[in-house]
């Protein structure tokens, strides 16, 4: 159901008047005649446009400066005239202006084009020419399922360039019969782009009474008595163009306008639309049959249920709104064997089929778009939709016979704020007040989990989604509307989004409690490297975020406001991330909340036994924010935006016996460690010089062989040789590896008690390893020295030494395993502890058990 708006102001209204005259015929597409061209009704007033000021009227961002905005409305003849003057200034200009379109409804309105002209310099050319007038249906409400029949009469001017003025005027005659001759129009006062000249002169007949009623403008006519006619006239000049900053609550208009009406009161408005609902023609058989079912139910709120589900199920939107049905009903027979309508037809069936249940109901009008129809002049065009009031045992529900799937009990169906409505009865002296519902408001819970059992395996990622009230209505016919796997498909792809290694683990399920008007999905994901490294690779770390919160709380483009701020309402979302992670974290639990008059958030996390549960909650209070509490609204936003998100991160720690620290290119020594270690490796050096020179002597029962073959350095001895020569280097490579694990930075993130990454066991762990490098470092280049010497006291030493690595290896992999950010890091690798003793087990047992050994280390 159509009502004239206010819309983007760089898009002219709709124009529905025509004017007289000796007509020259245009062709349509389809051979009828579509326009016509002849001069203006004697009754139009010439009106000039202003001298052409660049400087003083800056063109718009489509490179056009209109000079000139002439409507003039002859009441009587049904004829509105449209007289534009406009300079193109730029290619854009040439691009965007050239196209001119005239639209007007073929059914009950004519066009007549005056002329089209361009100026150039002193030369005037016409461009009116009959065979180059296209005709089209543009149909721009076909994704909405409605159907209005208007055509559009385009030209596409040739040979424009920047500095042209065109000029062109036509008339548009005709009035939709469905107002039963009643006056209906509006002018805008303010427009987005700017304009030098605005004029807008009404001549209405004397006899008749007209309601003019200004809305956001004070402007004020000049009114003449014109041979039995009142001419109301408005002239604008050089009016600012008003920023739109759009982000606004529903029905509030930055743009002020004109209505005028010639409906005197809400009664007659009432009496119109009661005569439009009145249907004489009887009921098909097949839905009597129907009703004769549902009267079997002894609870008639029961037989309300059963003829609105057929209403909304399987009764189909469709609007064909050509000429009067832009406002009358088609009859209920027809609707229902045809099983399409819109909200007036579905509506007119939903009350005929009650009234065959002898149930009271009537058409409600309501407006979608404002709750402020109270602050129209009495007008049809206040409304554009249409629902129901029902009366049954003693109740009163107000029902929308145009949403579909709706469940539950009537008590629970959702019904918007519309605030108020007129009721299509007799009777009816004024606007109705509808209550404000609270039941059935949306409500969306979704919960999802994360099992962590290693962070180097694949992850489960479950999500389950409850849809309560008018979600669950949307749910239910989303998947009514959608294939299952493409449902899948595009989940999996927002899933994506966030982790990009994710992948199905099994089908969605859906459970569907009609009863409670609930549903439920669950979605099951396996997700790959959930982790990420950050760009300098000091951390790996991963973000849960909840979307959805995320994007309530972005702010509009327009933060600076002289208007209201819109917010979308009713609205309510709860996210519950519970994560099993396979360490303890250091995290704290809290509690973070923000409201104000709009609306309300909170964020709550809570640790326990390695189980992490996130829970956030945003419902909205109000559809909008007034100018003075934008600024605190706003910065409630970015407290949200701040607050959402959680994050775990941890060092980047590579695997290994020993962390392998990233290096910090702002490395600063931690002195205080590096004088312990330098202190300890010089009491080692000197106790290791001291064994060097211990040489105790050697007691055997037998003399020493002069020679045997197998004395001497040979066979597997060469192996250890090697082993001999490359342990310093080794053991040195890795001490300096591991040295950014010291530095002041790296220090205090990892044992400060304040740090993400801090556990008890990190200072004395790191302190063992450092130690027992230099002891091993100082040790292999002893054992080396003895090994070349052969020395007798090589093989006890080399023992000692392969007994101290392999506790070092168990004491610092062990202790790793302990600590989170470790484990997170790989470096708790039990691996290491294996591959360490194996070797010192096999050259133990060779130097024990060797007959070279024995007779080459004898020194």
């Amino acid at each position: 159901m159509p009502r004239l708006r206010v819309v983007k102001a760089w898009l002219f209204i709709l124009f529905f008047f025509s004017a007289v005259g000796l007509p020259a015929w245009g062709q349509g597409q389809n051979g009828t005649n579509a326009f016509m061209i002849q001069d203006s009704g004697k009754w139009v007033k010439p009106v000039s446009e202003p001298a052409d000021e660049p400087a003083s009227s800056p063109s718009s961002n489509e490179g056009e400066r209109y000079l000139l905005l002439d409507t003039q409305v002859h009441a009587g003849k049904d004829e509105n005239y449209c007289h534009i003057v406009k300079k193109i200034t730029s290619q854009n200009g040439v691009q965007n202006g050239a196209s001119l379109s005239f639209n007007y409804d073929p059914t009950y309105q004519q066009l007549i084009l005056h002329y089209i002209v361009i100026r150039r310099g002193d030369k005037t050319y016409d461009r009116l020419d009959a065979d180059k007038i296209k005709v089209i249906q543009q149909e721009a409400e076909l994704e909405r399922h409605m159907y209005n029949g208007n055509l559009s009469a385009v030209l596409f001017l040739e040979d424009v360039r920047v500095g042209d003025i065109i000029e062109y005027a036509w008339t548009v005659r005709g009035n939709n019969p469905v107002l039963r001759g009643h006056f209906l129009n509006y002018t805008l006062i303010d427009w987005a782009i700017p304009i030098e000249k605005h004029a807008f002169r009404l001549l209405w007949p004397a006899a008749r009474r007209l309601t003019i009623q200004n809305h956001a403008t004070q402007v004020q006519p000049t009114i003449k008595d014109v041979s039995g006619l009142m001419e109301y006239s408005w002239e604008l000049k050089n009016r600012r163009p008003v920023a739109l900053e759009g982000s606004m609550p529903p029905g509030y208009t930055q743009l002020g306008w004109i209505q005028f009406t010639e409906f005197s009161s809400w009664t007659e408005v009432a009496g119109w639309a009661e005569a439009l609902y009145e249907h004489s023609g009887p009921l098909p058989a097949d839905l009597i049959q129907k009703i004769a079912l549902w009267r079997l139910s002894a609870d008639q709120e029961e037989q309300v249920r059963f003829a609105l589900r057929f209403v909304q199920d399987e009764v189909r939107y469709l609007g064909i709104e050509i000429g009067q049905g832009s406002h009358q009903p088609n009859e209920p027979a027809a609707v229902f064997n045809r099983r399409f309508g819109d909200c007036k037809d579905k509506v007119a069936l939903f009350c005929a089929i009650l009234h065959e249940l002898e149930i009271e109901a009537h058409p409600v009008l309501v407006d979608t778009y404002s709750r402020h129809v109270d602050e129209w002049a009495p007008s049809p065009y206040a409304f554009n939709h249409v629902t129901a009031q029902v009366k049954v045992n003693g109740k009163t529900y107000w029902l929308d016979p145009t949403r579909s799937y709706q469940r539950g009990h009537l008590k629970d169906f959702y019904f918007p704020d519309y605030g108020r409505g007129l009721i299509v009865e007799a009777g009816t002296t004024n606007l109705c007040i509808i209550p404000r519902h609270t039941a059935g408001l949306p409500k969306t819970t979704v919960n999802e989990t994360f099992r962590i059992k290693s962070y180097r395996t694949p992850i489960v990622y479950e999500v389950t989604s409850i849809f309560e009230g008018a979600a669950a209505d949307r749910m239910r016919a989303t998947l009514a509307g959608t294939r299952r796997e493409d449902l899948e498909k595009a989940y999996l792809n927002q899933t994506a989004k966030k982790y990009p290694k994710v992948k199905s683990a099994q089908p969605m399920e859906v459970q569907d409690d009609q009863e409670k008007n609930l549903i439920k999905t669950y979605e099951h994901y396996e997700v790959s490297d959930i982790y990420e490294l950050s760009e300098d690779k000091k951390e790996w770390a991963c973000w849960f975020y909840p979307d959805e919160i995320f994007s309530f709380a972005k702010s509009p483009e327009t933060s600076i406001r002289t208007t209201p701020l819109g917010v979308v309402h009713p609205r309510h979302y709860i996210q519950n991330t519970e994560i099993t992670l396979p360490q303890d974290y250091a995290i704290k639990n809290e509690i973070k909340s923000v409201r104000d008059e709009a609306m309300r958030f909170e964020r709550r996390v809570n640790y326990n036994n390695r189980r992490l549960t996130i829970h956030y909650e945003v419902a909205t209070l109000a559809d909008e924010v007034a100018v003075k509490d934008v600024p605190e609204h706003l910065n409630n936003l970015k407290k949200i935006r701040e607050a959402v998100g959680f994050g775990i991160q941890h060092a980047n720690i590579s695997s290994g016996t020993s962390r392998r620290m990233t290096k910090d290119k702002s490395f600063q020594p931690n002195w205080s460690i590096l004088a312990m270690g330098a202190i300890y490796f010089l009491l080692v050096a000197a106790g290791a010089v001291a064994l060097y020179w211990f040489r105790p002597e050697y007691k055997s029962s037998t003399p020493p062989l002069i020679a045997h073959p197998l004395k001497g350095i040979g066979g597997w001895l060469i192996v250890l040789a090697i082993a001999m020569c490359l342990a310093p280097i080794n053991i040195t490579f890795l001490i300096a590896k591991n040295s950014s694990a010291y530095s002041v930075t790296t220090w205090n993130y990892l044992t400060a008690p304040d740090s993400s990454a801090y556990h008890s066991l990190w200072a004395p762990i790191l302190i063992l390893e450092l130690l027992g490098n230099l002891s091993l470092l100082v040790f292999s280049v002893l054992n080396a020295v003895f090994f070349f010497q052969k020395r007798y006291a090589f093989r006890r030493f080399f023992l000692i030494f392969l007994t101290v690595n392999v506790m070092v290896t168990i004491v610092d992999q062990v202790g790793c395993g302990f600590i989170p950010h470790a484990a997170v890091a790989g470096t708790s690798n039990y691996s290491a502890i294996f591959r360490t003793i194996v070797p010192a087990t096999i050259w133990s047992l060779y130097i024990l058990k060797s007959q070279r050994v024995k007779l080459t280390f004898v020194n």
